[in-house]
């Protein structure tokens, strides 16, 4: 696989071997050039993001080193990025989690959606389990539905409708209202996808009270999808 993958497509690139057997038994490796060099290489591609395949290649060995980036932001490993941007350094330890894909690493990612507050890192955690279509955290995505702010909301409605499970619709209905129109073309698309019919008359009312032709044409083609998957349903 060349190592230009876009990060939400990537599978699990793990190769545990004697690089990974050398930094477990290397306590220093956090703080070590080559994982001060891998850690951030992907994010600094002025192409576009993907994860280092040879820090991949430590396997679970990055795992705590990512929890400290998580904690802190990394600064405090020479990391000249996460010196400047510790934000973006948190997110990307919830990337890395994400591309390495490990039992211990699907661990991590699931815990970041029940121990983290930060909008930032809650969404990078939300659509890597969008991308996989995980149910098992549907009571963890619900409970988001909650979350005071409005783009964790949506995409947490949004990945709800992906993963599929009709009984979610009030819920994320009850969420998709309460967005602002900045964010609600999000939870309006996850209503879409999920495929609820009824969520027809309540966009159609959100339609109809806009007074943004750009949000209401969005919102009409939610509708008409919406109808059409419905109409295709009773036909069959």
């Amino acid at each position: 696989m060349s190592p230009r993958v876009p990060l939400f497509v990537i599978a699990s690139l793990t190769v545990l071997g004697p690089a990974a057997s050398m930094a477990t038994a290397n306590g220093d490796f956090c703080s070590s050039a080559v994982f001060r060099r891998t850690f951030p290489e992907g994010l600094e591609s002025m192409d576009y993001a993907y994860v280092s395949p040879e820090l991949l290649k430590f396997g679970d060995a990055v795992l705590p080193c990512c929890d400290h980036v998580l904690k802190t932001g990394g600064g405090d490993l020479g990391i000249p990025l996460c010196q400047e941007s510790p934000h973006q350094c948190r997110v990307w330890a919830v990337r890395v989690f994400d591309a390495l894909a490990t039992p211990a690493a699907m661990e991590r990612l699931s815990g970041v959606l029940k121990t983290q507050m930060e909008p930032r890192v809650l969404i990078a955690a939300i659509v890597a389990f969008g991308n996989r279509r995980e149910s098992a955290v549907r009571p963890d995505l619900l409970r988001l539905l909650k979350h005071e702010h409005m783009s964790v909301r949506a995409h947490a409605v949004h990945v709800l409708g992906v993963i599929g499970d009709r009984s979610d619709f009030e819920p994320m209905l009850e969420a998709t209202l309460s967005l602002s129109e900045v964010y609600q073309w999000r939870g309006a698309k996850g209503l879409e996808i999920l495929g609820d019919p009824r969520a027809i008359e309540p966009l159609r009312k959100l339609a109809g009270s806009t007074t943004n032709p750009t949000h209401r044409r969005g919102l009409e083609k939610n509708i008409r999808r919406l109808e059409a998957q419905s109409a295709g349903t009773q036909a069959r």
